[in-house]
């Protein structure tokens, strides 16, 4: 079982915006890929954390330099009941955890990333629009 204090945690970057979003499914969303971070890391590995505005579209993203994604992997890994097993052991989850963040993400009109080199780690980025449409534009 992996521990969060084993694992060296930085904050990244952070986006300082309004923005129209679901505070609660957003964080459900990076907590789960924190969860798996843990899960696919082992002790004193990297996790970073992050966010940024691009272009009217906020990224967040959790990296992490643990075996990262296999290639066989990255065609299912986002489905439900899917878990990651290409690369040795697997995880003790249902294999929900990333279809849900998928979930969130579309649901809030965007998507989730997956940027992965094996043997190097992964990023998964959830992309949402800062604003839905047809929405007023923020006071910032």
């Amino acid at each position: 079982m992996a521990l969060l204090g084993d694992r060296d945690f930085e904050l990244e970057a952070t986006a300082e915006v309004q923005a129209t979003l679901d505070p609660q499914r957003i964080t459900q969303a990076l907590v789960a890929l924190a969860d798996n971070a843990c899960r696919y890391t082992e002790p004193g590995d990297r996790i970073a954390v992050g966010s940024m505005l691009d272009r009217g579209w906020l990224r967040f993203w959790i990296t992490d330099s643990g075996r990262g994604v296999s290639d066989q992997d990255r065609s299912h890994i986002f489905e439900r009941f899917s878990r990651g097993d290409a690369a040795g052991q697997r995880s003790d989850g249902a294999g929900l955890g990333l279809a849900i963040v998928r979930a969130i993400a579309l649901a809030h009109g965007g998507d989730v990333l997956l940027d992965s080199i094996p043997g190097r780690g992964s990023t998964f980025t959830v992309v949402v629009p800062r604003m839905r449409a047809g929405e007023p534009w923020p006071e910032s």
